[in-house]
């Protein structure tokens, strides 16, 4: 129960620093980069991290393109999603540490790309 309990708050805490990190806000890359290790070393990456980073990654940046769609003018918007699909820092740590494991990585640019 105590570890559930852990792993659900160290799940949320990583979420919320990769939505800081989206919004702007500078976040410490080598933390997330270790907390996705530590997931990643006890085998639980894709049954406690992957799914709700997906959906969390989802929502965010549906919320975000429906936004910028309404406030902004085509160029405006194409810009922003061409920013968005290639300088997601979080989408690199998390890459490459699940390369180094030998793991598939669900592509978080696939997922961002349908809601932008």
């Amino acid at each position: 129960m105590i570890c559930c309990q852990v792993e659900d708050k160290t799940v949320a805490g990583l979420l919320a620093l990769i939505e800081a990190e989206r919004n702007g806000e500078t976040v410490d890359k080598a933390l997330l980069k270790h907390l996705v290790r530590m997931f990643t070393s006890l085998g639980t990456y894709a049954g406690s991290f992957e799914e709700p980073f997906l959906a969390k990654t989802t929502q965010y940046y549906r919320q975000e393109g429906q936004q910028y769609m309404q406030e902004s003018d085509v160029a405006e918007y194409l810009l922003h999603s061409e920013v968005r699909l290639s300088c997601t820092a979080f989408t690199v740590v998390i890459a490459y540490t699940l390369r180094l494991r030998g793991l598939q990585f669900r592509s978080h640019i696939a997922v961002v790309s349908r809601q932008v």
